[in-house]
């Protein structure tokens, strides 16, 4: 997938989207940043996490959670659903966003708003307040096929 679009279903190549940040660029803005942290959960990029995550919220064991995390849980599809401020002239926004994973054998469906400030001319993530549940099986796919999740990707 790295060679392929990106992760974070902005349609781009990883290379010239999240992969640029990835590799050092700074994000504009926080839907940008957003977006490559949830590819850096896809691509099990822990270093990157943490390096944008604000001090006030890193915890001391952040490294070994995320990890943890990793092993645990494939990361499927990121649709933004909006964003407030965080733009290159603001200095706070949030962006809410649903993201499709699978842990456990099982699909779930989470919908987080994120807070983000900018210090120093850099974006980080603060804080988010999650809806997190598992699909059910008579929901229409989270894939576009129209069927429900029971007849589609719930039926694997």
């Amino acid at each position: 997938m790295l060679d392929g679009v990106c992760f974070c279903g902005s349609g781009v190549a990883y290379a010239g989207c999240c992969g640029r940040f990835h590799n050092g660029a700074i994000p504009a803005t926080a839907e940008e940043l957003m977006r490559s942290r949830y590819s850096a959960f896809c691509c099990k990029d822990a270093d990157y996490l943490i390096a944008t995550i604000h001090a006030d919220y890193c915890s001391s064991n952040l490294k070994e959670e995320l990890v943890s995390n990793f092993n645990d849980v494939s990361w499927i599809q990121l649709k933004v659903i909006y964003t407030n401020k965080g733009s290159k002239s603001d200095i706070e926004g949030d962006v809410e966003f649903e993201a499709i994973y699978f842990t456990g054998g099982q699909f779930f469906r989470m919908v987080e708003r994120s807070d983000f400030v900018k210090e120093g001319g850099r974006w980080l993530y603060c804080s988010g307040r999650v809806d997190d549940r598992k699909i059910s099986k008579n929901e229409i796919c989270f894939c576009g096929s129209g069927l429900k999740f029971k007849r589609c990707h719930g039926a694997v």
